[in-house]
């Protein structure tokens, strides 16, 4: 089972710079990486060779043959080309060995689809690849899927397209290249020197200047002359702050870490018929209404349903999707239309009701970091089809 540990704000990536300047660098990429490319899947993939924690600057990489099926043909055009265990999308297949022999700087972006951190980071890692990709800097983004849903090349197309990434991803729904990395988060960054050496690492979110930086340092000792430096322009300049917020909540039977609200909690296989208390919501606790049926990852509403949320942030997601059609559902705030002030990007108004339209199997925003931090109540009546996975939650500043 993959690893679910996941920093949600940027502090982390400050411990891994202490952590990069007290160790040095030298940390190698695997030799073996000419390999990448061979048409076969091995039927299981060797152990771990770093089981004490992810890949970091001044260790020994491991050495490794990873073989995953890659488009040969040209760019990625068209969804039919993509092989279900592993392909690329923006790209033809790209040889780290022969890269490297190109002297060119690789940087490996770990992400999920999924994940609202990845989505952020992503679209700084798409300046990076725009700005100095004809420097001497490649970026290759490695995706490695965080729900079941995450490893459909259709899913996954289809949220690069959403984010405008064009960038090479390679698609690791076997989840080989996290294992060989012993990687552990979303988003994890590993910058590649020309060398082969593993020369910086990230987890998680912000600290975009000095990223930039060590890019443009790592260019430069390559013998390449990078643009004139402008300062990251993050999404709206904001980063995530760490407060008292909810945390994040797994709604699957396999996933859980924090019991539901309710009486009942979900069974996999099994539909229960779940009631929502007469009054008051314990704090940080999903609840459902109407009939669910547990399914690994998710539960799935089989009846007309509700699911409500007493949380504590400025902004709040979900990861759902549907049985195949498109649904409707319905959201309340404290009891009410979502105001305008708190309306996430998925949040319409349609006869004076906010509602989303779930069409899709991806992270859905029903309210913005517009609002102010605070403690709220959100509901969502759902009809039948509707699969809840996960909620995440922040809270940004300038």
């Amino acid at each position: 089972m993959l690893h679910k540990w996941r920093y949600r704000t940027g502090a982390l990536a400050l411990v891994a710079l202490a952590m990069l300047a007290a160790a040095g660098l030298g940390h190698r990429i695997p030799q073996a990486w000419a390999g990448l490319f061979a048409p076969a899947v091995p039927a299981q993939a060797p152990q771990t060779l770093y089981p004490q924690g992810p890949l970091q600057a001044g260790n020994s990489a491991p050495r490794f043959e990873l073989h995953l099926l890659a488009d040969r043909n040209g760019p990625l055009d068209d969804i039919s080309k993509v092989p279900a265990q592993g392909g690329w999308l923006n790209s033809t297949a790209l040889d780290l060995a022969q890269l490297q022999a190109d002297n060119k700087v690789v940087l490996l972006d770990f992400w999920a689809y999924t994940c609202i951190n990845c989505i952020r980071a992503n679209a700084f890692t798409e300046e990076l690849w725009q700005r100095y990709r004809d420097h001497g800097l490649v970026v290759i983004g490695v995706h490695s899927l965080e729900f079941d849903i995450g490893g459909s090349p259709q899913n996954i197309l289809a949220a690069v397209e959403r984010q405008g990434l064009t960038y090479p991803i390679l698609t690791d729904s076997d989840m080989f290249v996290w294992r060989e990395f012993n990687n552990r988060y979303w988003p994890a960054v590993y910058l590649i020197d020309a060398g082969g050496d593993i020369v910086y690492h990230k987890f998680g979110e912000g600290n975009y200047a000095h990223e930039e930086q060590v890019v443009r340092a790592q260019l430069q000792k390559a013998g390449y002359q990078p643009p004139a430096y402008g300062p990251p322009n993050p999404p709206e300049q904001l980063v995530p702050v760490r407060r008292t917020q909810t945390p994040e909540l797994y709604a699957g039977p396999d996933f859980l870490r924090r019991p539901y609200g309710n009486d009942q909690q979900p069974r996999n296989g099994q539909t229960i018929e779940f009631d929502l208390p007469d009054s008051g919501l314990q704090p940080d606790r999903i609840y459902l209404a109407g009939a669910w049926r547990g399914a690994g990852d998710y539960v799935e509403s089989e009846s007309t349903g509700r699911i409500a949320l007493d949380y504590q942030a400025q902004a709040a997601y979900l990861v759902l999707a549907t049985n195949g059609e498109a649904h409707t559902v319905t959201v309340t705030l404290d009891g009410k239309p979502v105001p305008p002030a708190f309306r996430g990007e998925d949040v319409h108004v349609d006869n004076g009701t906010t509602v989303m339209t779930v069409d899709q199997p991806r992270l859905y925003a029903p309210i913005a970091h517009r609002g102010e931090y605070g403690r709220h109540t959100i509901e969502f009546q759902v009809p039948p089809g509707i699969r809840l996975y996960s909620f995440t939650f922040g809270t940004y500043e300038p």
